[in-house]
């Protein structure tokens, strides 16, 4: 039975253990919130990491620091690990943005190109 936790990851090493949990299962639902609509002037201010056992982390970038962009820059570069995203697009012109430099996506499923290219596509 999934465990449906939300966790609030406020240390880094709460963080940490978000991180290992990803890697261990190989795959994780991904959404950010920002300040606003530009990646240019703008920053992520909070992650969403889902995994298949129901357990949401929920990450305050401002609070844990620089370091955890790195690691969602390294997430999305893992070909390992699966990543389901809602509109990848602007998930990954903020990452860029905050890296200040190509970042390379790797296994991603963007929902919404699913969506457009199927119309029977059921969520």
């Amino acid at each position: 039975m999934p465990d449906h936790s939300i966790i609030r990851t406020e240390s880094k090493e709460a963080w940490n253990e978000a991180v290992k949990d990803i890697k261990g299962f190989g795959i994780c639902g991904l959404r950010i919130d920002t300040t606003g609509p530009d990646p240019l002037s703008c920053e992520i201010q909070l992650a969403y990491l889902t995994l298949p056992d129901g357990r949401v982390y929920i990450a305050d970038i401002f609070g844990l620091g620089n370091e955890t962009l790195d690691d969602l820059a390294a997430i999305i570069g893992d070909c390992q690990i699966k990543k389901v995203i809602h509109d990848a697009k602007p998930l990954l012109a903020y990452l860029r943005a905050s890296q200040k430099r190509r970042q390379k996506a790797k296994n991603i499923f963007d929902i919404m190109l699913c969506q457009r290219r199927d119309k029977t596509v059921q969520l």
